[in-house]
Order: C-alpha cells, then sequence, then structure tokens
C-alpha cells in the first residue's frame, strides 16, 4: 500500500474541517444555553401558586376519597 502525499493532505485537511466543527458546534452549544429565555420572578412564583393549590386540592380530594371508604 503506498501513501502518496496527496492522501495525506486532504486527510488531514478533512479531520482539521471536522475538528473546526466540532468546536463551533460547541460554542454555538453554550451560547444558546447562555442566552435562553427565563420566565420573570413573579411569572414563577405565579406558577408556583398555581401548582401549590392544586396539590392543595388534590389532596383534599384524596382526603374526601378515603373518608368514604
Amino acid at each position: 500500500m503506498q501513501l502518496h502525499i496527496g492522501d495525506i493532505i486532504s486527510t488531514i485537511f478533512i479531520l482539521l474541517i471536522f475538528l473546526a466543527m466540532f468546536f463551533v458546534m460547541i460554542k454555538m452549544i453554550k451560547n444558546v444555553k447562555s442566552t435562553a429565555v427565563l420566565p420573570s420572578r413573579d411569572t414563577l412564583q405565579q406558577h408556583v401558586d398555581e401548582l401549590t393549590t392544586r396539590v392543595r386540592d388534590l389532596e383534599e380530594q384524596v382526603h374526601n376519597l378515603s373518608k368514604r371508604q
């Protein structure tokens, strides 16, 4: 099997392209994660309050069902 200089150069070139793509993808993923939109604190508190109310209602329903039996 003979290795020609052209084969070596093209293989190195392709590997460098893949390496560059890999680092670009990592950088893009980091940028997307850092710029993710978080809901405001008031919105989060509202969601927590709604979930707390739903949990209380479900606990009451379970309690009422256990009384019936």
